[in-house]
């Protein structure tokens, strides 16, 4: 039986802060009155170089949500897959934090460490 995700009891999917100390995103930090101050607070470049010498210019934040609720596994040979939904104990959610930037003709999409490891423009 599939349950639905909404039916699926929460869990603590992000364990940054104990880390970084950095507060954990919450669905109130993507609509804060203040985006700006919470960025900065994060420690995050607006404009900043990677290694490589690259200025990059902060675009936006993405904040991703996933709910694992099948698998593919390969049948043995491996010529096809076999697609199998999970059992409800098995579903597991995901979250994604994703700072985009843009560098020169490209955009890239890097982590809260990468995003972090940015020297000052």
């Amino acid at each position: 039986m599939i349950v639905a995700p909404a039916e699926l009891p929460r869990r603590p999917i992000c364990r940054c802060r104990k880390t970084t100390g950095i507060p954990k995103p919450t669905r109130s930090d993507a609509g804060a009155a203040d985006p700006i101050s919470f960025l900065r607070l994060a420690g995050i470049a607006f404009t900043g170089r990677d290694a490589a010498g690259r200025t990059l210019n902060l675009l936006r934040v993405e904040f991703e949500e996933a709910t694992d609720v099948g698998s593919v596994t390969p049948h043995l040979g491996g010529g096809t897959l076999a697609y199998a939904p999970l059992p409800a104990k098995m579903v597991s959610r995901r979250r994604r934090l994703a700072f985009v930037y843009q560098a020169g003709d490209a955009v890239e999409r890097l982590t809260l460490a990468n995003a972090r490891a940015l020297s000052p423009a």
